[in-house]
């Protein structure tokens, strides 16, 4: 059968596509009752590189071995259709309905498959490089499938089952793998490991996907949906993460080294345990949450980041106040004065120009956490005393120095905290000369009694 008489016989419509299947299970018959050039070999791939068969009927037809490198195939009802072994590199399928087809050993490489219809396909076919934008694939089977370097940008992948499936460098935003069967057979160590290394899974939504054992280094993750998926020993070394949802996530035995983590969306019922630090082949360093797992490897790896550590939990003054322009060459003499060879210490410098929010006051009182002493000009500032009122009664081993200018009388609120040791005697002063001076005055004090905390630690 030569390429013009198998088009034709495929483009006639359904008797047309009987007489095919006929054609294709009978391995000798008299060619007389088919009025066609039968070649008897009709095993020898039939060569259909390059036919249009766009907006044809094809359903149930068998089009095992065939080559259809370059065909035209838009709208082309495929529907349960053989394609096993098929050759559909290059080929243009968009819109084309391939849903329940066998796709065992099919070849899609470079394939134009823009909004196609694979629900409930089956088979272990090649896709590298095709375009699958908005593709259903809905409840397919496609465990053992390359998929490497395609793109699946919007792609309906909800339900499948894609183990051992290899995703290397694919496109996926906005991806729906709702409860997809995407884990690893076996184990970690199984050839036919499922595979995202560097894969763009950005908005993604895997739901109560089954990740287990997959290798997802590289990937990007962020703002991606991982809520109730199992990532169970996981490769999610140099993964980005940020804003990923992980409620009810599993986590357990994954390896995150190099892993990029902010802002991850973590409840309680998120299963974290055993997430290994270390490099592949180096000795196994594991802890139990993922975000300090990312702060513990900075740790213990930069020593320039002990160092901030050390000065953070040694050196560190949180300075509040209300510093309108015109007295701010006061904050800059204290600033300055903290910062001398005398004191040696770090400022951190919290301006309350605008009322206090809540988030006004949990960055206050983080600040304040891990401060070696505060030191608040109550000048001009209602909202320094609120924020003092909460961080006073709470943190003991936390010296408070206040200060205020002379013309201003004290708030009446002082006597609730001078009831608390660690709020040291309050400071006046006449004007920025008369505080500069008197600068030794306000911070020994802080400084003698941070000290004897920490002796008596």
């Amino acid at each position: 059968m030569n390429f013009a008489e198998a088009s034709e016989l495929l483009m006639s419509g359904a008797k047309g596509v009987s007489t095919w299947n006929q054609l294709r299970s009978l391995r000798q018959i008299n060619a007389m009752d088919f009025k066609i050039d039968f070649n008897p070999n009709f095993d020898k791939p039939l060569d259909l590189r390059g036919v249009d068969l766009g907006g044809c009927c094809l359903k149930g037809s068998n089009l095992s071995d065939a080559d259809l490198t370059g065909a035209h195939l838009y709208q082309t009802n495929l529907e349960n259709v053989n394609l096993s072994r098929a050759i559909f590199t290059g080929a243009h399928l968009v819109e084309a309905n391939l849903s329940r087809t066998n796709l065992d050993g099919a070849t899609f490489e470079r394939a134009d498959l823009h909004q196609a219809q694979l629900c409930k396909a089956e088979g272990a076919a090649r896709f590298s490089h095709a375009q699958m934008d908005r593709i259903d694939m809905f409840g397919g089977m496609f465990d053992g499938s390359d998929f490497s370097s395609a793109t699946l940008v919007d792609a309906r992948l909800e339900q499948i089952s894609a183990m051992g499936a290899h995703f290397i460098g694919a496109n996926l935003l906005r991806a729906n793998l709702k409860n997809a069967r995407l884990n690893s057979p076996v184990s970690t160590f199984n050839p036919a490991r499922t595979r995202f290394d560097k894969a763009d899974l950005s908005q993604a939504d895997l739901s109560s996907a089954n990740m287990s054992f997959v290798n997802l280094s590289g990937a990007n993750l962020s703002y991606a949906s991982l809520n109730n998926t199992s990532l169970t020993h996981a490769n999610l070394e140099e993964v980005r993460m940020i804003g990923t949802a992980l409620k009810g996530a599993t986590l357990t035995g994954s390896s995150i080294y190099g892993i990029s983590a902010w802002d991850l969306g973590i409840d309680d019922s998120t299963k974290q345990g055993d997430l290994i630090i270390s490099r592949l082949g180096e000795a196994v360093i594991s802890v139990d949450d993922l975000e300090v797992a990312q702060f513990m490897y900075m740790l213990m790896h930069n020593a320039g980041l002990r160092r901030v550590i050390d000065t953070i939990t040694s050196k560190v003054v949180l300075v509040l106040g209300r510093f309108s322009e015109a007295r701010k060459p006061t904050l800059d003499a204290i600033r300055v004065a903290l910062k001398s060879q005398q004191f040696d210490l770090v400022p951190i410098v919290f301006d309350f120009g605008k009322p206090a929010s809540r988030s006004t006051a949990e960055t206050v009182s983080t600040l304040a956490g891990m401060a070696r002493f505060v030191i608040a000009d109550l000048s001009d500032a209602k909202s320094v005393l609120q924020e003092l009122g909460a961080i006073v009664p709470s943190m003991p081993s936390l010296p408070i120095q206040s200060v205020i200018l002379d013309a201003q009388q004290e708030p009446g609120m002082l006597d609730f905290l001078k009831r608390y040791p660690w709020f040291l005697e309050v400071q006046s002063y006449a004007d920025e000369a008369d505080l500069i001076t008197r600068l030794d005055q306000v911070i020994s004090p802080a400084m003698n009694m941070s000290k004897q905390i920490r002796e008596n630690g």
